[in-house]
């Protein structure tokens, strides 16, 4: 790796490392995180060896950033086990389902990845609440929310990635609700449309966020 990588990659690391160092040995610790989201085009990804290396060699270019906005976004581990997550304007279009992977410090975001939940988008590109695993819209009130620590154990470190899976619904009365769903059946009970990431492959996809930390 060349020195300029090693710099990136560290640069990374520091930015990221404290997001769950509760779940470090945390034993009975309950403290509440919380950790900025940044546009992963805003932080520099592409050129250290995510791009470099994981971009190149899992999804053939060092391109790795995908382009949705995102005005203000924050995430945390509420109560050391649910995943919180607020983003604001996180898409010029509206009705947009999200899904959230947390790699461990060191391992391959491409293959040592695990999915931790989905969110969805309001007509304003908003969103706020906790990580579910969801398969249909109406997960969103029905789904349980996801616990971190079943999910990666008791002690890890790391920090999260989120990738767009495109529009669940859309609206055609103007109203901030979908009128159409993108599901087997139309409706907000039937199963999403939404290609699977990375087509199924376990492969590396543009990343839209990052959990980090930015001096700005």
């Amino acid at each position: 790796m060349s020195k300029q990588n090693q710099q990136s990659l560290m640069k990374t690391v520091t930015a990221t490392v404290a997001l769950l160092a509760g779940l470090a040995g945390a034993g009975s610790v309950t403290a509440d995180t919380r950790q900025q989201l940044l546009r992963c085009d805003d932080t520099n990804l592409e050129d250290g060896p995510y791009g470099q290396y994981y971009g190149m060699d899992f999804y053939g270019t060092d391109e790795i950033c995908g382009g949705d906005t995102l005005d203000k976004g924050s995430i945390g581990v509420l109560a050391n086990r649910f995943i919180r997550v607020r983003l604001d304007n996180a898409n010029t279009d509206p009705f947009v389902l999200y899904e959230v992977y947390y790699v461990s410090i060191a391992d391959d975001p491409a293959t040592d990845k695990t999915m931790v939940g989905n969110l969805m988008t309001d007509c304003n590109g908003d969103a706020k609440g906790m990580l579910k695993d969801m398969t249909r819209p109406v997960d969103i009130f029905l789904g349980s929310p996801v616990n971190i620590k079943m999910r990666v154990g008791d002690e890890n470190a790391g920090f999260f990635f989120f990738y767009s899976r495109g529009p669940y619904g859309w609206t055609d009365d103007g109203s901030c609700r979908p009128t159409t769903f993108n599901t087997s059946d139309g409706t907000r009970h039937g199963t999403f449309n939404n290609p699977p990431l990375w087509e199924g492959d376990p492969g590396f996809d543009l990343i839209q966020f990052v959990s980090g930390y930015a001096t700005k």
